[in-house]
């Protein structure tokens, strides 16, 4: 094993505040945040654009913040501010910088394979922010490669920029998708926080699980 891919949200690091800003700001105008499922419904299918860099991701929120009742051109402004702010709120998982220190130290390439509305270098700052200041050797950001897990493609990118095989990569990853996405393409699995019912090659509860795995004790 030469290289470790990593989905970033989920995996690297998670939102412990889901949408703290955006609350707020529509409790300051008398307005509120209607279901996951309503949300879900009217925004679904601009969400997958902003990912997939089809739409500015503006327009996504603009679709939530109008879902919200939002249509006045400055709140729909002070709206945007609001979601861009919960977006980076990010925490990262206990032991992340430790483990991915740790992995590099022994010879390991690492990198990120994400689904993103944001550019890499806004999600490198959030990370940066939170003391994780690595350089990852390969970075298939969805928004730039105009598709989205489990498409083969994101982990093909990632590989070819890396410089290695799929037999000589393993994914980190929790949504069962995405890991079936990644097995498809020929990498080895592993689930970290993971959904219920998923596959994978191997099973970490903790993130720093990651260094006790036989083959990823040194690169061979």
């Amino acid at each position: 094993m030469k290289a470790i891919f990593f989905d970033a949200n989920g995996v690297i690091y998670y939102r412990q505040e889901q949408n703290r800003y955006l609350k707020d700001f529509l409790l300051k105008n008398n307005l509120a945040l209607p279901s996951g499922d309503m949300l879900s419904v009217q925004t679904e299918k601009l969400h997958d654009a902003a990912l997939k860099g089809q739409v500015p991701q503006e327009d996504y929120w603009n679709a939530i913040l109008e879902t919200c009742g939002v249509k006045d051109l400055s709140l729909l402004k002070k709206g945007r501010a609001a979601i861009k702010k919960d977006h980076g709120n990010i925490v990262l998982f206990p032991m992340v910088k430790v483990t991915l220190d740790s992995l590099k130290e022994r010879g390991f390439l690492v990198g990120i394979v994400t689904d993103a509305g944001v550019s890499k270098l806004t999600k490198l700052a959030w990370f940066k922010k939170q003391g994780l200041d690595i350089v990852w050797d390969a970075y298939a950001n969805s928004m730039d490669l105009k598709t989205r897990k489990p498409d083969l493609y994101m982990f093909e990118a990632a590989l070819e920029e890396a410089g290695v095989t799929a037999d000589e990569t393993v994914f980190v990853g929790h949504d069962a998708r995405e890991l079936n996405g990644a097995r498809r393409a020929g990498l080895r699995t592993i689930a970290f926080n993971y959904d219920p019912g998923v596959e994978a090659d191997y099973f970490v509860d903790k993130f720093e699980d990651l260094l006790t795995l036989p083959f990823l004790r040194q690169v061979e």
